[in-house]
């Protein structure tokens, strides 16, 4: 047994060290290139750069938000690396409904399940129960990066990127894009239907094929670091709860404002 928890903690350490490598070499590409953004900008709306047998080159390189809505921030706390929302939060009788983090309970609306956050750069997430003949359930999570989040355009075109045109790789995904103010903050919104093409694991050349595939997010600009609101999976599941996305964004701008955090 002793044994086995020898194991264990060596692979953490060596996981952890790994992801951490990672990290410094996907910053050094960062920089090199300016920043994600013009990566993303570079390529026709709906498109991603592909992977090589040969190895990636820095076009290749994922985006560092990417990584992160994967796997959180090595080292990373989110009880300091972003406002407190505990004084802004209510406990919730119904536990199925509300998704959990180190500052309190965010209330959902009704019907969404609340889940334990995967990584510590996700401030809540929510299973969106799916129908009829989809496979699959819907997601949304709410990410906060403090100080590598990027620009609310780079995020909402590398979530763009991350889906094709339901045919084929030449055509692209129906977006819609609206920008509006909710509780004295900016927010921008986008809707994306096509088929979902993202990274498996960030870096990787496997990608996902999802067709008839959603993408409902927004991104809520904060001074301190902006707060990502994403939702996706498959289109019909995503249309039974889409009438719910709206709601459920002017609770997190209204739980923000509550709890002392000031618009950009």
């Amino acid at each position: 047994m002793m044994r086995t928890i020898a194991v264990a903690v060596v692979a953490m350490i060596v996981g952890g060290a790994v992801v951490a490598f990672y990290f410094k070499n996907a910053e050094k590409e960062t920089s090199k290139n300016n920043d994600s953004a013009r990566v993303e900008a570079s390529q026709p709306q709906g498109k991603v750069p592909r992977a090589t047998k040969s190895g990636r080159s820095a076009a290749q390189m994922p985006p560092r938000s990417d990584v992160m809505e994967a796997y959180g921030n090595p080292g990373g706390d989110r009880s300091t690396s972003r406002p407190t929302l505990a004084n802004a939060t209510k406990p919730t009788s119904r536990p199925k409904n509300a998704a959990t983090n180190k500052s309190g309970a965010f209330s959902a609306p009704k019907g969404w399940i609340g889940e334990t956050p995967s990584n510590n750069m996700r401030v809540a997430q929510f299973l969106l129960p799916k129908v009829g003949k989809d496979t699959e359930d819907g997601q949304v999570v709410i990410f906060h990066f403090p100080s590598a989040g990027g620009t609310t355009a780079s995020n909402i075109n590398r979530w763009v990127g991350q889906l094709e045109g339901r045919d084929d790789a030449k055509s692209s995904p129906i977006v819609t894009r609206e920008r509006q103010k909710s509780s004295g903050f900016d927010l921008e919104t986008v809707d994306v239907k096509g088929r979902f093409v993202a990274q498996v694991v960030p870096g990787d050349p496997e990608r996902h094929n999802k067709p008839e595939w959603r993408l409902i997010g927004g991104v809520v600009e904060a001074a301190g670091g902006s707060y990502f609101i994403k939702a996706t999976g498959p289109e019909a599941t995503m249309a039974k709860w889409e009438s719910s996305l709206p709601e459920f964004f002017a609770m997190v701008t209204d739980l923000l404002r509550r709890a002392g955090v000031k618009p950009l």
